[in-house]
């Protein structure tokens, strides 16, 4: 397997299904090569000479590596993980308090719950099998790239941090961006948004990509009106 993991102690030991056990440093930047034979485990650990479990796991970075499964659950310093290009079709993200940047690039998942990741701040899902995504109440959520999937919901209520926003590739509900004061760059490209429109919105100093999408710009006098569904 190929990983790059930081931990609190600077080191982290794993151990193979042939029950092989390694330590290795600690880096967000220095990719290790592991051999697994199966199923790996890892943990933080003491010291380069001293494999007791010790410290907490900050960065999990564990990208092409055909992963079917990856138990993270209770991992509680974590902040950053990418398991992107890979085979995963479930994921348990509970007990990751502090779960900051999550990158699922090219995997099989058809649904992801994110509820327990209230400090989520960057989403990365492009390239899945989801059909509806529910970001409710993410308030700190700043960017968000579901595009290429199979989406026909996706809900952002209470995303008041979202800046970027993509969701190209997909079959999308309305949306109504005005919603959305902090947004400064978004791409819905070829998505199927019905009469997805924009009440009164400034994207000055940003990006606005809509191409091939019936994007309907809403006069600031009709925008009450389309709030309210009529």
């Amino acid at each position: 397997y190929l990983c790059s993991i930081a931990t609190t102690t600077g080191y982290f030991a794993t151990q193979n299904a042939a029950g092989i056990t390694g330590i290795h440093r600690g880096h967000p930047d220095k990719t290790h090569k592991i051999p697994a034979y199966g199923q790996l485990n890892f943990w933080s650990c003491a010291g380069a000479a001293d494999a007791t479990p010790a410290g907490q796991i900050t960065i999990l970075i564990c990208p092409g590596n055909h992963l079917t499964t990856l138990s993270v659950p209770g991992l509680a310093a974590l902040k950053e993980l990418d398991c992107s290009f890979n085979d995963l079709v479930s994921l348990n993200l509970t007990r990751l308090p502090a779960l900051e940047t999550l990158v699922l690039t090219k995997n099989r998942l058809a649904t992801l719950d994110v509820r327990a990741l209230s400090r989520l701040k960057t989403l990365c899902c492009y390239g899945n099998l989801l059909t509806a995504l529910d970001l409710t109440g993410r308030d700190r959520l700043q960017t968000l790239d579901c595009s290429m999937n199979q989406l026909v919901s996706l809900k952002l209520g209470g995303c008041k941090s979202l800046r970027t926003l993509y969701a190209y590739g997909n079959q999308i509900s309305p949306l109504h961006l005005s919603d959305f004061t902090a947004l400064r760059d978004f791409d819905f490209g070829s998505s199927h948004c019905g009469d997805a429109r924009v009440g009164s919105m400034s994207v000055a100093g940003g990006n606005l990509a809509c191409h091939d999408g019936p994007l309907v710009f809403v006069p600031p006098n009709e925008a009450h009106a389309l709030a309210e569904g009529t």
